[in-house]
């Protein structure tokens, strides 16, 4: 299994991805980060959302709100009243949703709009 990772000290290059367990020789901790350890380099775990949409964007992942990335491929339903958007075309009080903030709205032209 390939899990994505930042390479110490390039950061700014972006994503690797290291074969776990295979390439990792041990993990350590340094300034509250895991690091993890290959026969070559030393690398980072993805610890904020902004870290993992560089990751999953190209899968079709967005970020609709300040506190979420959502799979947009996934998205079946949108409330504008509510500004969410439910993984399900008839969502119900059980639904999983995701909140959606007012500048990202634009990015559910796909989206089937829910009755009101």
């Amino acid at each position: 299994m390939k899990i994505p990772l930042f390479r110490k000290g390039f950061e700014e290059e972006g994503i690797y991805w290291v074969d776990l367990p295979q390439e990792i020789t041990h993990l350590s901790h340094s300034k509250n980060k895991i690091e993890i350890h290959t026969q070559d380099d030393v690398y980072y775990m993805l610890t904020t959302l902004e870290d993992w949409k560089k990751v999953l964007k190209p899968y079709g992942f967005e970020k609709l709100d300040v506190g979420n990335i959502v799979n947009m491929n996934k998205v079946v339903s949108f409330d504008e009243k509510a500004q969410k958007v439910y993984f399900e075309e008839t969502p119900n009080k059980q639904s999983k949703f995701a909140d959606v903030a007012r500048v990202h709205i634009s990015k559910l032209h796909h989206v089937k709009r829910l009755k009101k």
